[in-house]
């Protein structure tokens, strides 16, 4: 349990420590925007109030971004922006119509093409050219030439919007003129990537207020998300803490008893056998080789039975016998001397 509080720990600590990604601001730019757009030459702008009945390039204009687009035959154009990223989308068209793109870019070299057919009906949202990891500090221009293909003597291109990723510590200033569509703004966080999800128009004063929103959301994301890892960090502790506690107090408690801080099995103690026991008598004393026995003295007048009026009061057996029992209780009293 403890090594897995440890894991928990470390990986929260990798989660604070964790760069945290750039939040970006993805800018999706009609085609009818001209402080981005540049088209150079015969180019058919398409607006609800405007028809191309000459165009042979006819897309439907409900599945197109605000309605518009601009199409044009073996004809050039350009795309300006400062960002870190940059996608351009055009309608493809039937086979018979279609040309071949061929897109430049200078700050990085950057060179692609895109043939834009479709078979023999239209696709909507084809991503023509993209470039990523662009220095955002800088100003940046993609260049277009539609050429014929297929041995075609005619090669038309629809282009409809942009998206450019934009950092938001970047200090660029969009600004629109009064007969232009402005830019629609979209936060996200997290690497340059384009949007598929519907996409809706708003003018630039809604636009600067979804950003300041966007900050605001973000700092108090930031702030927030920092208070739950500290609090996190702090209820880790007290656990670890509170783990640790019951061990150190029953290590004090031991070693106050003068238990040493051994192995313990089973939560028992083993206590020693005390010393202050008091011995029972031995059954032997050890005695001195050198000391005498010291015979108890015998009262013969008290050991003797009564003198017998019958018997005579001294003869040799009488004598003999009372030696003969006085060395047999000698013999009875006292035990052989250790050698």
């Amino acid at each position: 349990m403890p090594h897995l509080t440890y894991a928990i720990l470390l990986l929260v600590l990798q989660l604070l420590l964790r760069p945290v990604d750039a939040a970006l601001s993805n800018l999706t730019i009609d085609d009818t925007n001209s402080i981005y757009w540049s088209f150079s030459g015969p180019w058919d702008p398409v607006t609800p109030t405007r028809a191309c009945a000459g165009c042979g390039s006819k897309p439907d204009p409900q599945q197109t971004f605000n309605s518009t687009w601009h199409v044009g035959t073996l004809i050039s154009g350009s795309f300006s922006f400062q960002g870190v990223a940059v996608y351009i989308y055009g309608i493809d068209v039937p086979a018979d119509q279609a040309g071949n793109i061929s897109f430049t870019m200078k700050n990085p070299s950057i060179s692609s093409f895109h043939y834009g057919s479709a078979g023999s009906g239209y696709g909507y949202n084809s991503l023509f050219f993209t470039a990523t990891n662009l220095d955002a500090s800088v100003q940046h221009t993609v260049n277009w030439v539609i050429g014929p293909s297929n041995g075609l003597r005619r090669g038309d291109a629809v282009f409809d919007y942009a998206q450019v990723s934009q950092d938001d510590s970047s200090s660029e200033i969009i600004t629109t003129s009064s007969g232009s569509q402005g830019p629609t703004v979209t936060s996200g966080t997290g690497s340059a990537s384009p949007l598929n999800s519907s996409i809706t128009s708003s003018n630039p004063a809604s636009s600067s207020h979804g950003n300041t929103a966007s900050h605001t959301g973000k700092i108090v994301g930031a702030v927030v998300g920092a208070i739950t890892g500290l609090a996190l960090i702090a209820v880790l502790v007290f656990i670890l803490i509170c783990r640790r506690r019951p061990s150190l107090i029953s290590m004090r408690r031991l070693e106050s008893e003068g238990v040493s801080d051994g192995p313990r099995r089973y939560g028992s103690i083993i206590r020693p056998f005390p010393l202050d026991v008091d011995a029972a008598p031995s059954p032997y004393q050890k005695l001195d080789p050198d000391s005498e026995p010291q015979l108890p003295t015998l009262d013969i007048n008290h050991a003797l039975p009564p003198p017998s009026s019958q018997a005579p009061a001294s003869s040799p057996v009488v004598t003999a016998e009372l030696e003969e029992r006085l060395r047999n209780l000698e013999r009875a009293t006292f035990p052989p001397a250790y050698s």
